[in-house]
């Protein structure tokens, strides 16, 4: 079955902003709010606090010599990298997957940013415009994931990017 969206399908009307795509998940089963989804990020990656506040020790991760660069150009270093399970949707959307996460101590208005890999692995398709991700979940059937306005309204304004 073809994924689409339709007018049905939009979240929000009047706004004149472009929002991020934040949504919730379950990782290791704690929910995790404040979760970017970022097709352009050739990663996945989990910040430190977040892993802390899950109950993680740094001795779980598995080393990884790496430097991510973000938007500003700065390199980070890679702490390690670890498997989690990861759900995405409730209910009969949920679709579970194990997601190699990219473990960072550095400030960020989102705990979580789900990238390219991810979406590529759920065989998502995203429409930024609608704030919905939705993905197969077999037997023709079709997963959604609406994105939390509210958090990404919150994220827009922290972003020390944003110019409104």
């Amino acid at each position: 079955m073809p994924i689409s969206f339709s007018n049905s399908d939009r979240t929000f009307t009047g706004t004149s902003v472009a929002l991020p795509m934040v949504i919730k998940v379950q990782i290791n089963n704690n929910t995790v709010l404040r979760v970017s989804v970022n097709e352009t990020s050739q990663a996945n990656v989990l910040y430190m606090s977040a892993f802390l506040r899950m109950g993680l020790s740094e001795t779980m991760l598995k080393p990884f010599q790496a430097y991510l660069k973000g938007n500003t150009g700065d390199g980070v270093p890679v702490k390690g990298y670890i498997d989690l399970d990861t759900t995405f949707g409730k209910g009969e959307n949920a679709k579970i997957r194990a997601v190699r996460y990219l473990v960072i101590d550095s400030w960020s208005v989102y705990n979580v940013v789900i990238g390219m890999p991810v979406v590529a692995y759920l065989e998502a398709v995203i429409s930024i415009v609608h704030l919905k991700m939705k993905y197969p979940i077999g037997d023709g059937m079709v997963g959604v994931v609406k994105a939390d306005l509210e958090m990404a309204n919150k994220c827009h304004q922290m972003c020390p990017y944003y110019m409104g």
